[in-house]
């Protein structure tokens, strides 16, 4: 808060000078008045309030330390830090697996296409030899939306 008009000056394309700046603690540092402008600010907006809240884990410290009692046992909290820790894992996980899908999205439209058209064509040859089509309620369906496909084109 002290120092934003400096930090507000860098370039974006320096970062290193903005961390430069953010690990050194001002001199002389007022640390009595830095907590009680922190207290006053968690008074005013707490955390509860913010918009990004609901993003954070229900196995944060952050949400943790605000609504259960400070006498947790140490297992309970090695418990709720392994809970956070596996939820990290899986949620990195899932952007690999986005990042993989965007990455290769061409074959597997492909692959997916040539799926659909093989089994239209197995469809359509089990249509032809069988008269009991009607029997089977899904194969029916797609038949007569092939059909008005066709009359349309």
């Amino acid at each position: 808060m002290e120092r934003k008009e400096e930090l507000f000056e860098i370039p974006d394309d320096e970062p290193e000078m903005l961390h430069s700046i953010l690990s050194k603690l001002p001199k002389p540092l007022d640390l009595e008045g830095w907590i009680s402008r922190a207290i006053l600010l968690l008074g005013r907006r707490p955390p509860e309030k913010l918009s990004t809240w609901r993003r954070v884990s229900k196995y944060s410290v952050l949400k943790t330390s605000r609504t259960t009692s400070p006498s947790l046992s140490l297992e309970a909290a090695e418990k709720t830090f392994a809970y956070q820790c596996q939820e990290l894992r899986s949620a990195e996980m899932r952007k690999q697996r986005l990042v993989a899908l965007v990455k290769h999205k061409t074959p597997i439209l492909v692959g997916l296409s040539v799926l659909i058209g093989a089994s239209s064509i197995v469809l359509g040859m089990y249509a032809l030899n069988h008269e009991d089509v009607e029997s089977l309620p899904g194969l029916a369906v797609v038949l007569r939306a092939s059909a008005a496909i066709r009359r349309l084109m």
